[in-house]
């Protein structure tokens, strides 16, 4: 009448190989498909280098305003014009060292659109330099191309919109 300990435990695990199935799949549906998380690191970088970008061009444009006015000399233009290109060649080189590691071909787009946008103002920054050496029209012509052409790169980089 009364039920043996051992046929006891053999009615609950039957009965709880019957129901585990079902508890497991009713857990699969409640779970919600995992969405990746960004990577902290790569979000510092790509803000860093947002920040870098953004500030680097009003720097060449305030460095060539200086000297349309005269504030700063060839010379001093040239030096800074340098270090500009230096810069982005290290940003560059560590763009790219981060491009080859293990990410996602998306992040992998944005640092090629970073480093992009680096050699244009590289480009800017050295047509810049030459026109302070030659003043000749054509180095002038250089510049402008680069600066306007610089402009909408990064405003698409860092998503910046037209009022």
């Amino acid at each position: 009448m009364f039920a043996t300990p051992r046929f006891s435990l053999s009615l609950v695990a039957c009965v709880s190989l019957l129901i585990l199935p079902v508890l497991c799949r009713a857990q699969e549906k409640e779970k919600k498909p995992e969405v990746p998380k960004d990577d902290d690191r790569l979000v510092c970088i790509g803000a860093l280098a947002g920040a870098h970008i953004y500030t680097t061009y009003g720097y060449v444009g305030g460095v060539a305003d200086a000297y349309a006015h005269d504030i700063y000399k060839a010379e001093k233009v040239q030096d800074l014009m340098k270090e500009v290109v230096g810069l982005a060649d290290v940003s560059v080189k560590q763009l790219k060292a981060v491009r080859n590691g293990n990410i996602v071909e998306s992040d992998k787009k944005v640092i090629d659109d970073v480093i992009e946008v680096y050699g244009l103002l590289k480009e800017e920054a050295q047509a810049l330099s030459d026109y302070t050496k030659s003043k000749d029209k054509e180095d002038l012509d250089k510049y402008e191309k680069a600066r306007t052409t610089v402009w909408p790169r990064i405003k698409t980089v860092l998503g910046i919109k037209d009022p």
